[in-house]
């Protein structure tokens, strides 16, 4: 094969198996008196032949003992068959090159390769006031675990880029807590119809007139607040002289957990010195993801106030105002998590700020 030959390629894994997943779950209900439902499971899942991008041309483990000898430079054999405009076109290249499983190409990346797994285990509660009396309300409480071995690639807005492996050829070292999600996650809904207008607990009495205006309000709320998620460290500088592999810190044996208000720790969320950078022709020793430091947590509450008028026997007009993030709670993001970068432990940002609308609708 001389697709783009002295250079890098990538392409879907031929040998894709297919991805499944299996679950489980046991749950208890319980009534109290006759609108309220309480509920506790516990939930489980495994996943198989989960989708990862592979490099399969990284060095091999045992020349990396040849440290400075990977760097030497020496006449490149593909020397005028590779074309010279491709990286390995020159007259040299180095003795670490030419040890890699395809030593013409740069990099070698297998898109969708279903080598990855996991396994999910969670604590669920769930409460919930049926509808009466105007109100309906839903409290659910999560405590998951996830374990895996990674995504390379995958983003999700403000938690970050899951780091590249570390190392390709040992993956059963990815394995570590997933990199996208909290640990305790709280959610509330409520719905309540203000007992207010014709037909109601208070002022059942007004005026068709004044009820169009006084009656047919509601009040929604919803709300979540979830802890943060686990930190994944990389290096800013990769010397692990690898050909393909990614970098990640070695720890000094002590937690990097700083307890106290994230305010107070804007310039150092965690304790930064308990990471060093690996000598050079090694792997850090710190897992994909820390297993005791996570981000700061999220707070949202969501806000809505509903007027619904009925104008005709087949008319409404519903106006509708909703407050986002309601008290504007300042939901921070994740540190910089490259040891040696400019933001290294830092948290150099917030997200979320409160967005009012209005809206008006016609029903008919």
């Amino acid at each position: 094969m001389l697709t783009n030959v002295g250079g890098a390629i990538s392409a879907p894994d031929y040998d894709q198996q297919g991805l499944y997943m299996q679950h489980w779950n046991l749950s208890v209900q319980r009534q109290i008196g006759a609108e309220v439902v309480l509920e506790v499971a516990y939930a489980g899942s495994k996943g198989t032949h989960l989708w990862q991008n592979l490099q399969w041309n990284q060095l091999p483990d045992e020349y990396l003992g040849l440290k400075e000898g990977l760097r030497r430079v020496i006449p490149n054999p593909f020397y005028r068959i590779i074309p010279a405009a491709q990286a390995l076109g020159g007259a040299t290249t180095t003795y670490g090159q030419l040890l890699r499983p395809f030593p013409h190409f740069t990099g070698v990346t297998s898109i969708g390769s279903t080598s990855g797994s996991s396994t999910y285990h969670a604590l669920e509660i769930r409460a919930e006031k049926r509808f009466s009396r105007g109100l309906h309300l839903l409290a659910s409480y999560t405590a998951p675990k996830q374990i895996d071995d990674g995504a390379p690639g995958a983003r999700i807005a403000w938690m970050g880029e899951e780091p590249n492996f570390q190392n390709n050829n040992n993956r059963r070292a990815e394995r570590s807590l997933n990199s996208h999600l909290a640990s305790q996650r709280f959610t509330v809904a409520a719905g309540w119809e203000l007992p207010i207008g014709r037909g109601k607990a208070l002022a059942s009495g007004l005026s068709p007139l004044a009820d169009k205006f006084l009656g047919g309000w509601q009040i929604n709320w919803i709300s979540a607040i979830q802890t943060g998620i686990p930190l994944a460290l990389t290096t800013q500088v990769n010397n692990t002289n690898s050909y393909g592999g990614g970098s990640r810190p070695n720890s000094v044996g002590r937690s990097a957990k700083l307890s106290g208000p994230i305010r107070a720790r804007l310039d150092r969320y965690f304790d930064t010195s308990a990471f060093t950078q690996p000598e050079p022709f090694s792997f850090g020793n710190v897992s994909r993801t820390l297993p005791d430091v996570r981000g700061p947590g999220q707070v949202n509450v969501d806000l809505s106030l509903v007027k619904n008028l009925v104008l005709a026997e087949r008319v409404r007009l519903q106006l509708r105002g909703e407050a986002v993030n309601a008290f504007n709670h300042v939901n921070f993001w994740n540190p910089g998590t490259s040891l040696g970068g400019p933001l290294y432990g830092v948290i150099s940002g917030a997200g979320g700020a409160r967005v009012i609308q209005l809206a008006l609708k016609l029903y008919y």
